[in-house]
């Protein structure tokens, strides 16, 4: 299994500056750069790739994962 495919069961090892993906269910909702997170609240913000909008998501709501590096074209 690689680090993509790991899914991230707690929200302190999530930090500013990670890049990663958030599902719903089975399918990818958005993708993005960590900007905040806190813990104690059981959020975090993201900002979205592609689009720059800052999103607010309950951690206990979706399932996050690493996002793999997009490759240089």
């Amino acid at each position: 299994m690689t680090a993509a495919e790991t899914w991230i069961s707690d929200l302190a090892a999530i930090h500013p500056g990670d890049r990663i993906e958030i599902w719903d269910e089975f399918y990818e909702h958005y993708v993005g750069t960590v900007g905040q997170v806190a813990p104690h609240l059981g959020v975090l913000w993201i900002l979205e790739a592609g689009t720059g909008v800052r999103r607010l998501f309950p951690f206990e709501d979706c399932r996050m994962r690493p996002a793999p590096l997009a490759l240089a074209a």
